[in-house]
C-alpha cells in the first residue's frame, strides 16, 4: 500500500523545502546515496545496542557487551558478501540491535523533505539467517522523531534466497505533522533476536516505483492482526489457543469467571509479579487474565474477535492498552484511541452484560518524555467513551509518581512494567471503581446535614475550590454547590485519621492539599500527615506517630491553622505539633525534621502550637519564605517569628495579658491580624472559660501590637480573615460566645461576626445590625444557633460573600452587605454525625438516633429526615418491638415511647441512670433498660413509668427476641445470657469467647435465632435461644452484624456483617445463612469502621440496601445500583 500525503501538508513542505533549497543555492539531488561500497559523503555507519552505539572502523566492530544484555552480541562490517560490497549486522540474544547510516556529530542534518511525495527508499537485502529474529528499516524524521516499517515475516521469508532488492515509498515512513527537515539518520535497520542481513546500494530517490507495501499507518491500529514481532511469533499464537480452550473447559465446568482483565504485557503481569496481589483481591471473582506481552490494539482486537471471550459472560472486563503502540510506533494518540474504541466495540458486541473498566495508559519513563506526552493525549481522547453505563474510564496513572510527577524504578524497574509494589498500587488506586462495578453496589450517606463540629473552612486560590475539615468526621471539598467527602477510604486501623488537626493547601496550586488527622483515643494515637496532589480524590500517607502525635477531637482543634505550605516552594511544609515542637518537610511532606530554633515543645492544656504562617512577602529569589509566624497555646509568650526561615526564632512583643493566640492573617501589606482567647477552645475547659479575647494587629517591620478588638459583648475571638483585594476589610468571628442571634423571643443563642473595612479601627456588628438564617431545607436546624465559630473566611473571589464554621455545620452568605445578613446552612454533602442506634422495620420508615442531635424518622433516605421531638440531645438507645413495629423507645437523658411510629414520644415518667440501651419486647409490652456505667439493667411494663431491676445480667445490653415476648438476650464478656420471664431474671446459657460486641442481633421472624459478633473469635449463631452455638465458617473478624430483607419471599434474611473474611475487613453479605460471602463494600467506601455505634443494619423493605454506622461520617449505606 503506498500512502499520499495530504494536499496541506505536502503544500507546506514543499514550499519549507523549496525555501531551504533557495537559501542554499543549489538544486535538490534526485538520488541521495547512502551508502554505495563505502557510506555517502558526510555519512557515517554505527553499530549499536540498547547501552552503546560504535562507529563502523576497518571491516568489523563488535559492539561492547551491553549490562542489560550480557549474553547479547552485535557485530557490524563491511565488506563482499555474495558478490556485492555490502554492510552486515549480525545480533544474537537481544531484543535491539542497530546499523545505521548517520551523519556524524556535528555535521548539518538531511534534508528529505523534497523526497517525501514520490521518492522511494531503495536498497538490496540478503537474509543469511534470521529463523529467531526480525527486522524493522526506520527513516528518522527529525529531533526526537523516527519512523520505521516492520519487515520480520517478509524477513524471514527472504532467508537464504540471496539477494533482492527492496524498495519502499518515502511516503510509508511520514505521519501527519512530520518535517523531515533536520535528519540525522536517513536510514537504520533495526533487529531483534538473532540473525544477520546484509545491506547495499542504498539510496533515497526523489522519484520511483516501490515493489514493496507498508502497512496505512492511519489504520494499521484498528485493523486487526496476530503480533508478528520476532519474539513473539513463537508464542503468541499458542496462547492465544491455549486461552480459548481454557475458557471453553470453564464453560464446561461452570465456573466462568466475573472478572477479565485484557491488555498487554502489564496486565498480563499480574500473573507475575503481582499475582500475590491479583489472588488476595480478585480470587473471589474467578478472573482470567488476558494480558499478551507486546501487545497494540491491532492485536487485541484480533484475539478478541477470534474466541478469546466467546460464551463468557464477567461482570466487568478490564481493558488497559495503548503503550505499545506508542512505544513500538510513536503513534499518533488518535489513532491509538480508535484501535481501543474498536475493541470496546468488539467487546460490548460478544459480551453484551459486562461493563468495561477502561484505564489510562499508564506513565512511563521516568519523567516526561514524548512516550509519556503521547500516552497523557492518549487518556484525554478515551476518557471521552466512557457512558458510566456500560463503559467506565478511570486514569490511575498519578498512583505511580511522586509529587514532582517522576516515576520511580522502585515501582516499574524499567520505567514500564510495575513490580509486585507497583501491581498493589494498581489494585489499590483502581478498586474504588472497579469494586462498585463487580459488587453492583452504590455508597451514600443517609441524608442529615452537617450534625458537627466543623473547625475550619479553607478558600484557595482556585475558584470554586474550598477544603474543610472537621474533627471526627474527615474532610471534604466544595464542588458543584455541594461537599464531597475526602477520606471515605479509611480503614478500620485508621478510624482516628477522620479527626483532622489541620489542613493546608499549595497557595500556588490548590490540587495539592496536606492534612494532619489522628485521635488520640483511636488506633494508638496513631498520627499523619496525608497527603494529596489531585484535590483529594487520592492520599498518599505518612505515619508521623513515632516523631509526634495529634488529635483532632482534643483541646484546641478550631485553632490554625498548625499545618502551613512554604508560598514559595511548594515542596517546603511547616506543621506546629501539639507536644513535639516545631517540624518542617522539603519532600512535600514525605519526611519531617525538627526545627530546633523554636525552644517550644508542649503546652499545659495539650494543644501546643496553635498556628504557623509563612509569610509570602518574605520569599526571596524563587525560594521558601524568610519569615515565618508561630502563636502558642499558652499565656505569656506565645507569639514568635523568624525572619530566617526558621533557623532561629524571636518572641513577639505586646501578646494580650492572660489570653492564648487562636487564629492569624496576614492583609500582605505589612501587618499581621491574630485573635486571642482566655483557652484553647472550642469550649470551655477547666480553668480555661473561653469567655474574654482580643483582636490584635501587628506592624510587620516594627514589630510592635495594637488592639484592635471589636467593642461589643465581652467575648472569646477565633476566626479572622482579610479581602484578599482590599488589605483594609477584616472579617473576624467570636467563639464561645452565647448572645441571642436575634431579637425574637427564645432566639437561638451563638457567635457574632464583625465586618472592619478600615483595618480594625471600626468594626460593623453583622449579627446586631440584622442576622438571619436559611436552614436550606434542614428542618432540624430550626432553633440552633451558628456557635463555635472557629473560622470565617471571604471567599477570595467574591467579596460580598463569605464562610464561618459552627459546631454544627458550615454556613456561607452571598452578601455581607445586607442587612439582615442571610447565612445559609451550605451543608449538601457534608454529613458528621455519630450514629448511635438504627431500626429497619418492614412497611415503615427508618429511624435513628445520633450525638447531639436526637436522631431521625428517615421517610427518604436522600431527603432531610425529622428530628424526634421532643428534642434531648444525644441520643443513645434505640429499640422496636418486632411484632408491633408502630412501638419504639429511645434514652438519653430521658427515656421516651412512642406507639404512632415516632410521631408522638412520650416522656417516661421515670429512669434510673441515663443513656445506656433499650430492649422491647416482641408485644411491645416490656421495657428493658442498661444504663451507662450501670450494673443493673431494668425492667418496666408500663413504657417507663416505673422500673424493677433484672437479675442476673448486671447492666449487659439487652436485645429482645423477634417472635417470642418473654424472651430476651444479652453477651457479657463471654457468656452468652438468656431470660425466658420477660427480662425479669437471666441466665448463662453458654460460655462464647471473650472480647465480643455486645450488640447480639436476633434473626428477623425467627425466634431463637441469635447471631454474636465475637470480633477476632470469629462469628458465632445458635438457633436454640443460646442453649448452643455453632461458628460461622470463613469469618476470622466480626465487629458487627445485622440482617435484611430476603433476597425472596420465604427465603433466610439476608445477612450483613463488618468483618474479615478471605484475608479482606469489609461489608459482607450472605443470601445462605453464613455459608457463603461476598463483599458489598470496597476500599473506598471503609469510613474508619462502624464507629461508636457499632451497629451494621440491612433494610428490611429493600432487598441488598444496608446501613453502618461511622465514627463521626453519619450513617452511610450502600444499595443496589439499578
Amino acid at each position: 500500500m503506498r500512502h499520499t500525503l495530504s494536499p496541506l501538508l505536502l503544500a507546506t513542505l514543499l514550499a519549507g523545502a523549496s525555501a531551504h533549497a533557495a537559501a542554499a543555492g543549489a538544486a535538490t539531488p534526485d538520488q541521495l546515496t547512502l551508502f554505495k561500497n563505502r557510506p555517502g559523503a558526510g555519512l557515517q555507519v554505527t553499530i549499536a545496542d540498547p547501552d552503546n552505539a560504535v562507529p563502523l572502523a576497518g571491516k568489523s566492530t563488535v559492539v561492547p557487551t551491553s549490562g542489560k544484555q550480557p549474553e547479547a552480541v552485535v557485530r557490524g562490517a563491511t565488506g563482499k558478501v555474495a558478490g556485492r560490497d555490502a554492510l552486515t549486522l549480525a545480533w544474537q540474544k537481544t531484543w535491539y540491535a542497530s546499523l545505521r547510516v548517520e551523519r556524524p556529530h556535528g555535521h548539518a542534518p538531511v534534508d528529505l523533505r523534497p523526497y517525501l511525495d514520490k521518492g522511494i527508499v531503495a536498497f538490496d537485502l540478503n537474509v543469511v539467517e534470521m529463523a529467531k529474529g526480525g527486522i524493522d528499516f526506520k527513516l528518522d524524521c527529525g529531533k526526537d522523531c523516527e519512523r520505521k516499517v516492520p519487515y520480520v515475516l517478509p524477513g524471514r521469508a527472504a532467508a537464504g534466497q540471496g539477494w533482492k532488492n527492496v524498495s519502499f515509498a518515502v511516503s510509508c515512513f511520514v505521519r501527519d505533522g512530520d518535517f523531515f527537515e533536520t535528519v540525522m539518520k536517513p536510514f537504520s535497520v533495526e533487529a531483534t533476536g538473532q540473525g544477520e542481513v546484509a545491506i547495499a546500494n542504498v539510496r533515497i530517490l526523489k522519484t520511483g516505483t516501490p515493489n514493496t507495501s507498508c502497512p496505512d499507518y492511519k489504520t494499521r491500529s484498528v485493523t486487526p492482526e496476530p503480533l508478528n514481532e520476532s519474539w513473539a511469533i513463537d508464542w503468541w499464537m499458542p496462547r492465544h489457543e491455549e486461552k480459548v480452550k481454557d475458557n471453553a473447559q470453564r464453560r464446561a465446568s461452570g465456573t466462568l469467571p466475573q472478572l477479565v482483565f485484557i491488555g498487554d504485557s502489564i496486565s498480563e503481569g499480574w500473573a507475575k509479579e503481582g499475582k500475590e496481589e491479583f489472588a488476595r483481591r480478585y480470587a473471589r471473582y474467578h478472573p482470567i487474565n488476558l494480558g499478551f506481552g507486546g501487545d497494540r490494539t491491532e492485536n487485541i482486537l484480533w484475539r478478541v474477535q477470534h474466541g478469546e471471550v466467546d460464551g463468557l459472560d464477567p461482570k466487568v472486563v478490564v481493558l488497559m492498552a495503548g503503550t505499545n503502540n506508542t512505544g513500538s510506533r510513536q503513534e499518533d494518540p488518535a489513532t491509538t484511541a480508535a484501535g481501543l474504541r474498536r475493541v470496546i466495540d468488539e467487546l460490548q458486541g460478544r459480551l453484551p452484560n459486562a461493563k468495561i473498566l477502561l484505564l489510562g495508559v499508564f506513565p512511563r519513563d521516568a519523567a516526561d518524555s514524548a512516550s509519556r506526552r503521547i500516552n497523557s493525549a492518549i487518556n484525554a481522547r478515551i476518557a471521552t467513551f466512557a457512558d458510566n453505563r456500560r463503559v467506565f474510564f478511570a486514569d490511575i496513572g498519578s498512583a505511580f509518581l511522586d509529587e514532582q510527577g517522576t516515576l520511580s524504578k522502585d515501582i516499574m524497574p524499567d520505567l514500564l512494567h510495575p513490580n509486585a509494589r507497583g501491581y498493589e498500587i494498581w489494585g489499590k488506586a483502581m478498586d474504588p471503581v472497579l469494586q462498585p462495578l463487580l459488587t453492583g453496589y452504590r455508597w451514600d450517606s443517609v441524608a442529615i446535614g452537617g450534625g458537627g463540629f466543623v473547625p475550619a473552612v479553607i478558600p484557595t486560590t482556585e475558584k470554586g475550590v474550598v477544603y474543610a475539615r472537621t474533627d471526627v468526621g474527615g474532610a471534604y471539598r466544595w464542588t458543584n454547590d455541594r461537599w464531597m467527602p475526602l477520606l471515605d477510604w479509611v480503614s478500620e486501623d485508621q478510624t482516628g485519621l477522620l479527626g483532622v488537626d489541620s489542613l493546608a493547601v499549595d497557595p500556588r496550586d490548590p490540587s495539592k492539599v496536606y492534612l494532619l488527622a489522628g485521635i488520640a483515643y483511636h488506633n494508638g494515637g496513631r498520627s499523619a500527615i496525608l497527603r494529596s496532589r489531585d484535590y483529594g480524590k487520592t492520599f498518599a500517607i505518612t505515619d508521623v506517630t513515632a516523631q509526634f502525635k495529634t488529635h483532632g477531637n482534643g483541646a484546641g482543634r478550631n485553632n490554625g491553622e498548625r499545618l502551613a505550605v512554604d508560598p514559595g516552594a511548594g515542596n517546603v511544609l511547616y506543621v506546629g505539633t501539639r507536644a513535639n515542637g516545631l517540624f518542617w518537610s522539603s519532600d512535600f511532606g514525605a519526611t519531617w525534621q525538627r526545627l530546633p530554633g523554636l525552644d517550644v515543645t508542649g503546652t499545659p492544656n495539650g494543644a501546643g502550637i496553635a498556628f504557623v504562617i509563612a509569610d509570602p512577602a518574605s520569599v526571596k529569589d524563587g525560594g521558601t519564605a524568610q519569615r515565618l509566624f508561630v502563636g502558642v497555646s499558652r499565656a505569656g509568650t506565645n507569639l514568635f517569628r523568624s525572619d530566617d526561615g526558621g533557623a532561629t526564632f524571636t518572641p513577639m512583643d505586646a501578646t494580650p495579658d492572660g489570653l492564648m493566640p487562636q487564629r492569624a492573617a496576614l492583609d500582605g501589606a505589612g501587618h499581621l491580624y491574630v485573635t486571642f482567647a482566655n483557652g484553647a477552645g472550642p469550649h470551655p475547659r477547666g480553668d480555661e472559660k473561653m469567655d474574654q479575647g482580643a483582636i490584635r494587629k501587628y506592624g510587620i517591620a516594627p514589630g510592635s501590637g495594637q488592639d484592635v478588638t471589636p467593642k461589643g459583648p465581652r467575648a472569646a475571638y477565633s476566626g479572622i480573615s482579610v479581602d484578599r483585594n482590599d488589605p483594609r476589610r477584616l472579617i473576624a468571628s467570636t467563639i464561645s460566645l452565647y448572645a441571642p442571634q436575634s431579637r425574637e423571643k427564645g432566639a437561638a443563642k451563638g457567635d457574632r461576626f464583625y465586618l472592619s473595612t478600615d483595618g480594625g479601627a471600626t468594626w460593623t456588628d453583622l449579627v446586631a445590625r440584622g442576622f438571619a438564617m436559611d436552614g436550606a431545607g434542614v428542618p432540624w436546624v430550626k432553633g440552633h444557633a451558628i456557635h463555635w465559630a472557629s473560622t470565617i473566611a471571604f471567599d477570595p473571589f467574591d467579596p460580598k460573600a463569605a464562610w464561618v464554621t459552627s459546631g454544627n455545620g458550615v454556613f456561607r452568605t452571598s452578601n455581607l452587605e445586607a442587612a439582615p445578613t442571610v447565612w445559609r446552612f451550605d451543608v449538601k454533602g457534608l454529613e458528621e454525625t455519630v450514629p448511635l442506634g438504627l431500626v429497619s422495620r418492614p412497611g415503615a420508615p427508618l429511624v435513628s438516633t445520633i450525638g447531639d442531635y436526637d436522631g431521625f424518622v428517615h421517610a427518604d433516605l436522600k431527603q432531610y429526615g425529622r428530628i424526634h421531638e421532643p428534642q434531648m440531645g444525644t441520643t443513645f438507645g434505640l429499640a422496636y418491638a418486632a411484632q408491633q413495629p408502630q412501638v419504639l423507645a429511645r434514652v438519653g437523658k430521658s427515656v421516651y415511647v412512642t406507639r404512632d411510629g415516632g410521631a408522638t414520644w412520650r416522656k417516661a415518667r421515670a429512669i434510673n441512670g441515663t443513656k445506656g440501651q433499650l430492649a422491647l419486647s416482641a408485644d411491645g409490652k416490656t421495657l428493658l433498660h442498661a444504663p451507662e456505667r450501670s450494673r443493673v439493667t431494668f425492667v418496666s411494663t408500663d413504657d417507663g413509668d416505673s422500673w424493677t431491676a433484672a437479675k442476673g445480667i448486671e447492666g449487659a445490653r439487652p436485645v429482645a427476641d423477634p417472635v417470642n415476648a418473654n424472651r430476651f438476650y444479652a453477651y457479657q464478656d463471654g457468656a452468652f445470657l438468656a431470660s425466658h420471664d420477660g427480662g425479669r431474671t437471666f441466665a448463662v446459657k453458654a460460655q462464647l469467647p471473650k472480647g465480643g460486641s455486645d450488640v447480639v442481633r436476633a434473626a428477623p421472624g425467627r425466634g431463637g435465632d441469635v447471631w454474636v459478633a465475637l470480633r477476632n473469635g470469629g462469628l458465632a449463631r445458635s438457633t436454640d435461644a443460646g442453649a448452643t452455638f455453632g461458628m460461622l465458617g470463613g469469618v476470622t473478624y466480626a465487629g458487627a452484624v445485622g440482617f435484611g430483607k430476603a433476597e425472596r419471599d420465604g427465603a433466610y434474611p439476608a445477612v450483613y456483617i463488618w468483618g474479615t473474611v478471605d484475608g479482606q475487613r469489609g461489608i459482607w453479605r450472605s443470601l445462605d445463612e453464613g455459608r457463603n460471602w461476598v463483599r458489598i463494600n470496597d476500599d473506598a467506601h471503609q469510613y474508619g469502621g462502624p464507629g461508636d455505634g457499632r451497629f451494621i443494619v440491612g433494610d428490611m423493605n429493600v432487598f441488598g440496601r444496608v446501613y453502618m454506622s461511622t465514627a463521626g461520617r453519619g450513617i452511610v449505606y450502600g444499595e443496589i445500583a439499578p
